[in-house]
């Protein structure tokens, strides 16, 4: 991942400006994690608003993850599949960490 791309995202989420949501990446003013990422490529929400296991994520978000780290950044913003749920400021910091 891009290492300026990743600063700023971790930055955002610790931010407050984003309301955390969950699956999906962006409803009603609130946004996971890879949603954030896609406001600070785009400038936009994402139009899209479902996320699945199945990849089908927005074409602006593809390019900087490889899609086993969105479907784990995805399962850790929803606490799914035995994974606790993990607030904007945990995932800022499993970010930093891991990509």
């Amino acid at each position: 991942m891009d290492q300026e791309l990743k600063a700023k995202w971790v930055a955002a989420l610790r931010s407050g400006e984003y309301e955390q949501g969950s699956d999906v990446l962006y409803r009603g003013g609130k946004f996971c994690c890879l949603g954030v990422l896609h406001k600070l490529v785009t400038g936009e929400p994402p139009s899209k608003e479902l996320w699945d296991d199945e990849c089908r994520q927005p074409d602006a978000i593809r390019g900087c993850l490889d899609i086993p780290k969105q479907n784990d950044l995805a399962r850790r913003n929803d606490g799914r599949n035995g994974i606790e749920k993990h607030s904007f400021a945990q995932l800022a910091d499993y970010i930093e960490a891991n990509l």
